[in-house]
């Protein structure tokens, strides 16, 4: 599902946020909620590795009931002219340690893997580094920073740790053209 998912990132960050900032001079109505999507689409994809579990129940309803509280969040109580880092971060705590069993598995548990042809290997580093290069910038913005005119240069380097999160959906997308069945996640 990594194809569909980058198609909708690309339609959404390249041309829809553009046209929604053209038009009303803001993209955070746009981008607030895309964002928690994304969010939504990396949990669901370490659910469905984990979801066998004996934990896998309790991690399906954080993640429904994180998704409730955080649009119930974005839609009454959010100023929409700033970024919602605060559901990103919360986000970001529970994918983690995902993440985190995820690579532990693969690296240490599967004998004779070759993690290089795992498309998820490219997905967590890429959110990895799209996070630690993004999001203490975001902080920074919105919790030390109250009168900053510098405020688009902040943006724009947040854009440049696009890059990170962009190559990992195309690593993600070209590695599991080549993966083997046998390795494919259950």
């Amino acid at each position: 599902m990594f194809l569909p998912f980058m198609v909708m990132v690309v339609f959404v960050e390249v041309w829809f946020a553009d046209w929604y900032y053209a038009r009303y001079d803001n993209q955070f109505p746009v981008m607030n909620p895309y964002a928690k999507l994304c969010i939504y689409y990396y949990l669901f994809v370490f659910y469905r590795y984990f979801k066998d579990r004996s934990w896998g129940l309790g991690l399906k309803w954080l993640i429904i009931a994180f998704a409730i509280l955080t649009m119930t969040y974005n839609f009454f109580f959010h100023d929409q002219t700033q970024i919602d880092y605060m559901s990103y971060n919360l986000g970001y705590l529970i994918l983690f340690p995902l993440m985190f069993r995820y690579l532990y598995e693969v690296i240490y548990k599967r004998p004779y893997y070759n993690v290089f042809h795992d498309p998820y290997l490219y997905f967590i580093f890429g959110l990895m580094l799209f996070y630690t290069s993004g999001f203490p910038i975001l902080g920074f913005i919105n919790i030390l920073i109250t009168d900053n005119p510098y405020y688009t240069i902040y943006t724009q380097l947040l854009n440049l740790g696009n890059i990170f999160l962009s190559l990992a959906y195309l690593g993600a997308v070209l590695c599991s053209k080549t993966m083997k069945p046998s390795t494919i996640l259950s």
